[in-house]
Parts: structure tokens; C-alpha cells; sequence
């Protein structure tokens, strides 16, 4: 059989790609290399509730996203606001309400600093950011030479620095600053989406994924990672898979650029879309959740959320999922395999010795939230580096890639589309950015056949 469409992978923006091919009467064969939907977007299940191991927030504006949860009978909740967080910096907690810390009690700093890169997003084109006025000048930047020369108070820089890394997976001095700014450009501030108005996926984002394969039927095929991809004849491509061999009319790869590098194309992909492959970054956390008998932190009048300049674990908030009450689960992001520019304080071997990582993650949270923090009855770490078939949780641009590769980021190269949540031009390296790259590459092979 000759489908009109393969999609490879089975994340949300394979599935999108593919539910949205059914649905308007192609036919679709969907090829997933693991044994489960989602990608990055998998619950994990503590005392029987479903929390987030990967993809969690959902930006309210993401209509396009939420409209796809409504529609295979999802919904979601808006993120709990109420109580301080707290900003744990040199030793010190300092609580605040705001959406920003009392930075040494002098924001002028932060503001600035967050101000010129919302000025140089401001200029940037959403649907080509590589054709920006300033974008070579920009793209030979990183963010980290940005922090330096505009965040000149000590503490401001400290706190952007934990934001950028926790976005990115990945020390803000090997991440492009016109990357960042188109970033910015599509999406808002790279925290703001887990700080206010942010929403969760009732049931747990894999949920959605879920739901569409099963919407997909015997078109979803687990166990099915791709090989080779011969479209040597225009208007037939041959996937194969260690399963057989199936031909289509176009094929859409919806996964990680370096992800898709594993794969053998042929002929040879255009040299733009093979640099792309070779030199995206793999930006890496571990996701961690620790269960308590109640959401204790509360009590105090804290909101659970935390962030820490020098510390084993960047960041905390409150993941209880909405309408529990009997328990309290507070989730957070340790820093992965160098993505650290400062970790200082970190003993050698952290990242290798899974019970003395616990251990310190579980003292850094005593530290800010008091020593109730060590009277957990779960604690589960979800790390994306054990994945067999996921590089990398984000793909941020090393300086001088976005230039040089362009548009070749969602171009199509003969009959083979490209979808990702990171090469997304809208909504950027999101949940929200993989389903509306799943719905683009649709529309481009619906316009195809």
C-alpha cells in the first residue's frame, strides 16, 4: 500500500500532523520508535496522581494548542497562584510576591536587562528572524555576552542566568542571542509562561497524546524506529524500519533535528538542512518530584516556587495537580551534564550518583522551605538522557546557526516535511510550538497531494 502520508514520530507534533492528515480523508501512517505516545510529554504517576516528567505549561494564548486538548476531550486548569516564592541566593532566602525577586532590593538592573531583550525581540520578524536587520550581528552573540553587558548588578545577572539555563537546558553562553530573541519574539519572556497565568493539562499532557493516537487507530505503529528514508523518486518515498518497508507520497519527520540526523537519507539532504542536523545542541535536565503527605510549604504562606543561584536544584514549584488535597507534590529541575555555567559547590560526580543527587536536592529544598523538606514518601527523578530514542529535551541554536540555515529549519526538501516543536516559529520550543509545527507540515503535505 501506498499512503498519501508517513509521519515519523510520535510526539505532539507527529500526532498532530497526523490526526489533522486523517481527519481531512488522507491517508496516514504514523511510525513511533518507542513503545508509548507523547515524546516529550510523559506522565509520571505518584500515589496515583499524573504529574509532568516532561513538557508541563500551557501559555493561555496557545489557543490553537488548547483548542486540540478540547477537541479529543481534554481540558485544562489554570497553573495555583497564591503564597511567596522565594529567591535563595548566596545562602539567603528572600521571599517575594511578585513576579520578579527584590534583587538586593534594586531591580533596575533586571528590568533593564529584561527590557533590551524584549526591545530586541520587539524587531525581530516572528516568520523569518533570520532576515532581522540586526541578525548577524545578533546571532554572533550569545546570551551570556548579552547578561554580562546589560544585567551589570551581580544578582540580576545570577537570577537571569538560572532562568536561561532552566530554558534552555544549556549555559546561556552557548545559546544564540538572536535564537533567544526570536524566542522572546514568538513566545514572551522564556519563564513567564510557569510564573503567571500559565495553565496544566488536566490528566497530564501525555493524556493529549494519548488521545490522539487512539484517535489514529491501526494507522499508530509502536516499536517502529526509522532507518532510512530513500525519495529518490518525486512522489514516492520508501521509510524503512526494522519492520518492513513503507511507501508514501510524502513523508513528514516530526522530531528533533539531531534526532532525525540518526536517520539515512536519501539522496543527501540540501546542505542547510544537514547543517542544521549536525550542529544543533542538545540541551538536557532532569526533571525531579518529591510527594509529601501535605503541600506543606502553604502552611507557611509559600507558593511552593523557588529559585537558587548556586544550588543542586535551580528551581521548585508547586506541581500538586488541581483538585487534590490530600497529599502535596513539589516538582523542580535539576540542571543536567555541564548545563551549569555555575555550579559551583557541586561535589564530582553528581550527575552519575543518582542517591547522592537526591540527597543534596532534597537539602537544597530544606533550605528554603524548612526541614519538613526531608519527610517525603516519594521521590522521582525523570531523566531525559535514559530516553533511547530522545537527544535532548530543547535544541537552543549554538551562535552563528539561525543565519546560516534559515529557512531550511521548516523548509520541505523534495517530498519530506519537518515538523518540531523547537524550529517552531510560533510558541518556540513549547508544547504549543510542537503542535503548531504538527498542523503547518499537515497543511504543506495537504497542499502536496
Amino acid at each position: 500500500m501506498t499512503y498519501d502520508a508517513i509521519v515519523v514520530g510520535g510526539g505532539l507534533a507527529g500526532l498532530t500532523a497526523a490526526y489533522r492528515l486523517q481527519t481531512e480523508g488522507a491517508s496516514v501512517l504514523a511510525l513511533e520508535a518507542s513503545d508509548r505516545p507523547g515524546g516529550r510529554v510523559l506522565n509520571e504517576y505518584l500515589n496515583g496522581n499524573p504529574v509532568e516528567g516532561g513538557g508541563e505549561w500551557v501559555n493561555p494564548e496557545s489557543e490553537q494548542y488548547v483548542d486540540l486538548i478540547r477537541e479529543v476531550g481534554g481540558d485544562v486548569y489554570p497553573v495555583r497562584e497564591g503564597g511567596d516564592s522565594i529567591w535563595h541566593y548566596e545562602g539567603e532566602n528572600v521571599r517575594y510576591s511578585d513576579w520578579k525577586p527584590p534583587l538586593n532590593g534594586d531591580d533596575s538592573a533586571f528590568l533593564h536587562a529584561v527590557e533590551a531583550l524584549q526591545a530586541i525581540a520587539a524587531d525581530i520578524p516572528i516568520d523569518a528572524p533570520w532576515d532581522a536587520e540586526r541578525a548577524v550581528d545578533l546571532d554572533r552573540r550569545t546570551v551570556a555576552e548579552f547578561l554580562d553587558a546589560e544585567a551589570g548588578d551581580a544578582a540580576a545577572r545570577a537570577y537571569l542566568d538560572v532562568r536561561m539555563q532552566m530554558t534552555y537546558g544549556l549555559a546561556p553562553s552557548r545559546v544564540s542571542l538572536l535564537y533567544a530573541a526570536a524566542a522572546v519574539a514568538s513566545f514572551g519572556l522564556p519563564w513567564s509562561q510557569a510564573v503567571r497565568g500559565a495553565l496544566r493539562v488536566k490528566g497530564g499532557p501525555q493524556d493529549v497524546a494519548i488521545r490522539l493516537a487512539e484517535r489514529l487507530g491501526d494507522s499508530m505503529r509502536y516499536g517502529s524506529p526509522v532507518l532510512a528514508i530513500d525519495n529518490s523518486t518525486r512522489g514516492e518515498v520508501r521509510v524503512v524500519t526494522p519492520n518492513g518497508t513503507h511507501l508514501a507520497r510524502r513523508v513528514v519527520v516530526a522530531m528533533n533535528p539531531l534526532d532525525a540526523r540518526l536517520i539515512d537519507f536519501t539522496p543527501e539532504l540540501p546542505p542547510r538542512r544537514e547543517l542544521l542536523h549536525r550542529q544543533t545542541q542538545n540541551g538536557l535536565v532532569i526533571k525531579m518530584h518529591l510527594l509529601y503527605e501535605t503541600p506543606f510549604w502553604r502552611d507557611a504562606g509559600l507558593s511552593g516556587g523557588s529559585v537558587s543561584d548556586l544550588s543542586a536544584l535551580p528551581c521548585t514549584f508547586d506541581n500538586t495537580p488541581d483538585g487534590v488535597t490530600d497529599i502535596g507534590i513539589l516538582g523542580g529541575f535539576v540542571g543536567h551534564h555541564g548545563s551549569h555555567s555555575r555550579n559551583l559547590g557541586l561535589p564530582h560526580g553528581f550527575f552519575d550518583d543518582a542517591a547522592k543527587r537526591r540527597e543534596l536536592v532534597v537539602e537544597s529544598i530544606a533550605r528554603r522551605f524548612g526541614p519538613e523538606a526531608h519527610n517525603y514518601l516519594e521521590y522521582r527523578e525523570t531523566d531525559w538522557l535514559r530516553e533511547p530514542y530522545i537527544s535532548c529535551v530543547d535544541s537552543p541554536m549554538p551562535p552563528g546557526l539561525m543565519t546560516l540555515v534559515g529557512d531550511a529549519t521548516v523548509a520541505p526538501c523534495g517530498d519530506i516535511h519537518w515538523a518540531s516543536s523547537e524550529m517552531s516559529l510560533r510558541y518556540r520550543g513549547s508544547m504549543a510550538g510542537a503542535v503548531h509545527e504538527g498542523a503547518r507540515a499537515a497543511t504543506e503535505v495537504l497542499a502536496g497531494l
